[in-house]
């Protein structure tokens, strides 16, 4: 706390990134990877299919929130559950995809 930073307290490299000769080696060793880069074009269906099914639970838990039947099992929990399980999944198709 009440620590000073300045221009000197950084060390400035001026080369290029690493992660973009990484990418040039790779590349030129193995020129098949080239169609694997870039993006997929059902990315934008998958994404609409995820937030339509988490609007629709939502939907239906607020439909059914006023009854509390314990046959029906608790909204809140469902809803927790299912968000749970469905927020990750937007994380991964960064990864995966």
């Amino acid at each position: 706390m009440g620590n000073r930073v300045t221009r000197g307290d950084f060390e400035w490299v001026y080369t290029e990134q690493p992660h973009t000769q990484r990418r040039k080696e790779i590349l030129a060793r193995y020129p098949a990877i080239k169609s694997l880069m870039g993006s997929d074009p059902n990315l934008k269906w998958i994404v609409t299919g995820m937030v339509f099914t988490q609007l629709l639970a939502c939907y239906l838990d607020m439909k059914h929130i006023h009854t509390m039947d314990p046959s029906t099992g608790s909204p809140l929990m469902l809803a927790i559950i299912w968000n749970t399980m469905i927020s990750p999944a937007f994380l991964d198709l960064d990864c995966q995809w």
